[in-house]
């Protein structure tokens, strides 16, 4: 495990009732950080993957809607946490019961007392419960819902209406300490099976939430323009090094005056190698073809003062093309893998638009939601993974098999594993497909109704 992995790593995951009917547990691989679930459609395993990702990025909303009767994360040092429900009331002005999301935890300072998952909405956002659901305030926590003409709690508005309201409502918990930092402590993300479309709200604020019209968006084209960003960032980061160090060029000619000089062999190596890892960042479209001409045999090499000065002007430039080493790694994996995946055509990357797909043969541009929706789904799984998931982040992927052709799907955990040892990613993937799995049955658990 690399010091960029996360300390102390999730060992299992256990679910007990889920739906009424599943008692589920993945155990995760501890040496191949790679652990494969299968089951058949209905048993659960999207679920799965949701409680995860919904305990640890503090979506506590999916707790609240799912039924289940426990759930228990393990760790690899012995802590553990049980998430569960029971019937009550849920606050103490409240009278209604319903059911209850409680958070136990083993191992970890100060949590002997079992916490309640509780909204905290605050009396000054009943104003934007009225404009934003169908609903009208009839007392002190009291509401009449128009749809089923039900007098309703806070409490019990809130679960009816969970995933109608914005997450930094339902996010708004008073937690302790402990469950605080064991969800900071591990980074998780989910990629679903909905990937091509980002639904993104109109600004007709005046609307109440439930009838504003919804937009889709190209994450393709989304995921273009974001590299874009990324690469101009860093040609600031690049123009912002150069300038400092040009400032004080002079200062450390005149310091290295007396000292002891590098030889014109090793100068020579290294301007080539300066000179090879700048035509890498050419070729894969961080930065535009400078013309230099090479630096021809000389006698002034055998003065001291000139091989001084271009040593430092090596030192320099190393520095400088430094702060592309990272997006470098990540430009190139992707790159290659997706000229592997696509037919007739190459991936090419600018500063000005991201991602660019061009037709082998002649040459024209092709717009990035033209792609088949295979192309389109492996584009944006891999720059996911690349580019947008944390260092050493827990990943969780459904499905990744959709429009994938059965060819791609073989290739797709050997591409995966190159992704891994890059990010340093531990993954679990839930998928249905024989040739996602290949010749990996090993790290395959699959799910039952047992």
């Amino acid at each position: 495990m690399t010091d960029s992995m996360q300390t102390n790593q999730i060992s299992s995951v256990k679910i007990r009732g889920l739906f009424k009917r599943f008692n589920h547990e993945i155990v995760l691989q501890k040496n191949d950080l790679l652990t494969i679930v299968t089951a058949p459609n209905g048993f659960g395993k999207t679920a799965v993957l949701r409680a995860v990702d919904a305990f640890f990025n503090r979506k506590f909303s999916f707790f609240w809607r799912t039924m289940f009767s426990e759930i228990i994360f393990k760790f690899e040092n012995g802590q553990r946490i049980s998430i569960y429900k029971e019937f009550g009331t849920l606050f103490e002005d409240d009278s209604t019961e319903s059911s209850i999301v409680y958070v136990k935890g083993e191992g970890f300072e100060n949590c002997e007392e079992p916490y309640a998952l509780k909204p905290k909405i605050p009396r000054s956002s009943y104003s934007y419960l009225e404009r934003s659901l169908p609903v009208d305030r009839v007392g002190a926590d009291r509401w009449i819902d128009f749809p089923s003409e039900e007098i309703l709690s806070t409490s019990e508005l809130v679960a009816r209406y969970v995933e109608q309201l914005p997450e930094e409502l339902t996010k708004s918990i008073d937690m302790p300490i402990w469950l605080q930092e064991i969800t900071q402590e591990h980074q998780v993300s989910l990629i679903e099976t909905q990937r091509l479309l980002a639904l993104e709200e109109s600004h007709s604020r005046h609307l109440p939430r439930h009838s504003r019209p919804v937009k889709p968006d190209s994450v393709v084209e989304k995921d273009a323009s974001d590299l874009a960003e990324k690469i101009n960032r860093v040609l600031q980061q690049y123009a912002n090094e150069s300038q400092k160090l040009d400032q004080t060029f002079p200062k450390r000619i005149i310091e290295s005056h007396g000292s002891a000089a590098s030889t014109e062999s090793d100068i020579r190596e290294r301007l080539l190698e300066l000179s090879a890892s700048r035509q890498s960042l050419v070729d894969v479209g961080i930065i535009d073809e400078a013309v230099s001409e090479p630096i021809q045999p000389s006698q002034i090499f055998e003065e001291d003062n000139v091989r001084r000065i271009l040593s430092i002007y090596a030192d320099d430039t190393q520095t400088k093309l430094s702060v592309f080493s990272d997006i470098y790694d990540r430009i190139r994996l992707f790159k290659e893998i997706l000229d592997e995946y696509f037919t007739f055509k190459e991936v090419r990357i600018s500063s000005e638009n991201g991602i660019i797909i061009v037709d082998s043969d002649t040459g024209e541009q092709i717009p990035l939601a033209e792609l088949s929706s295979g192309e389109q789904h492996e584009l944006v799984l891999v720059y996911e993974l690349l580019f947008k998931v944390k260092e050493g982040a827990l990943i969780l992927i459904d499905e990744p098999e959709l429009s994938l052709h059965v060819a791609w799907q073989k290739r797709f955990i050997s591409d995966l594993l190159k992704i891994q040892s890059l990010r340093h990613l531990s993954v679990v993937i839930a998928t249905h497909s024989p040739q996602i799995i290949h010749d990996n049955w090993d790290l395959v658990q699959e799910l039952s109704r047992d």
